[in-house]
């Protein structure tokens, strides 16, 4: 009795790569739809070990591991808190400073629109509406005109 080898079936070089190009769109695709649980998860796994170094060094200290725990959950919760205060305060102070920048909004605006306009670009013109308008200023019309053809 003689045993042959067994060949390996390699599949191309090609194959591989759309197969490859394949899964990583399906894994894509499945982090998109689970991205309101992914980025919370992501969000809590990183705070958790950032934090948990306390942890640690309060247990070879001597406290509890259960009190070390309940202090890595407050630090957590005190730096989401205090995050969220920064964030809130510096929006507070962007809203008060916005107003002394507007003049040089509307100079960079003016700047850019004269740069594009020498160049051949031209603004949009707002459309002017074929069909005449139901609206006579008090009360809707009774007959709405859904032709471009019809006037009243």
């Amino acid at each position: 009795m003689t045993v042959e080898p067994v060949r390996q079936v390699v599949a191309p070089r090609g194959v591989l790569i759309l197969v490859a190009l394949a899964a990583g769109f399906v894994v894509a695709f499945g982090i998109r739809l689970a991205s309101g649980i992914v980025g919370p998860l992501f969000l809590a796994l990183v705070l958790t070990i950032a934090a948990f170094p306390v942890r640690n060094a309060l247990v070879r200290r001597g406290v509890p591991p259960w009190l070390g725990t309940v202090a890595v959950i407050l630090a957590i919760y005190l730096g989401t808190v205090a995050l969220a205060v920064l964030v809130v305060v510096s929006g507070a102070e962007l809203a008060g400073l916005l107003p002394q920048y507007a003049d040089d909004l509307r100079s960079l605006v003016a700047g850019l629109t004269d740069w594009l306009a020498a160049r051949g670009v031209q603004p949009p013109r707002p459309r002017r509406s074929s069909r005449p308008s139901t609206w006579d200023g008090s009360r809707a019309s009774s007959r709405p005109c859904w032709r471009t053809s019809c006037r009243s």
